[in-house]
C-alpha cells in the first residue's frame, strides 16, 4: 500500500508540475494591464496541489512500517483519477467553448462524480455557482476570463 500512496501523490505532483509549466502558461489569457493576472489563482492552486502532494509522498516514503490500513482503496483511487481527468480536460474545454458553458459542464461533472443525480439540483448548483464565480472574477478581481 505504501508504494500505491507514493505513486499516487507523485503522480499528483507531476500533474501539478505539468499544469504549472505547460497548461497554465499556454491556456491563460493575456494580461490586460489591470487587476490580478489571469494566471494568479491557477498558479496558486497548482502550487498548493504540488506542495501537499509532495508532503504526503514524503510521509508515505518515510513510513516504512505502514501498519495502519490506507484510507485509499481501489474505488477511491478510481474516483480520484476521474476527478483528475475532468480537471485535465477543463482548460482546453474553456478555450474551446468559453468560460460559462465550460464551467457549467465541469461543475455538473464533478457533482455527478460525487453521486448527485437530481437534474434540478445539478442545474441550479452548476449555473448559480458559475455565475457567482464569473461575477466575482470579472467584476471584483478584474480578471479577464476566456
Amino acid at each position: 500500500m505504501r508504494h500505491l500512496l507514493i505513486g499516487t501523490f507523485s503522480s499528483l505532483f507531476a500533474f501539478g508540475l505539468f499544469l504549472f509549466v505547460y497548461g497554465i502558461p499556454n491556456y491563460t489569457p493575456e494580461y490586460l494591464g489591470y487587476g490580478l493576472r489571469s494566471s494568479f489563482l491557477p498558479n496558486l492552486l497548482t502550487c498548493g496541489i504540488m506542495f501537499f502532494s509532495l508532503i504526503e509522498a514524503i510521509k508515505a516514503y518515510r513510513d516504512k512500517e505502514n501498519t495502519k490500513p490506507s484510507p485509499i482503496d481501489a474505488k477511491k483511487l478510481i474516483i480520484l483519477l476521474k476527478f483528475t481527468f475532468v480537471t485535465l480536460i477543463s482548460v482546453p474545454l474553456m478555450e474551446l467553448i468559453t468560460f460559462i458553458p465550460a464551467a457549467i459542464l465541469i461543475i455538473t461533472a464533478y457533482q455527478w462524480l460525487v453521486g448527485q443525480r437530481n437534474i434540478k439540483t445539478l442545474a441550479i448548483v452548476s449555473v448559480s455557482l458559475t455565475l457567482v464565480v464569473y461575477y466575482l472574477t470579472t467584476e471584483v478581481l478584474l480578471i479577464h476570463l476566456p
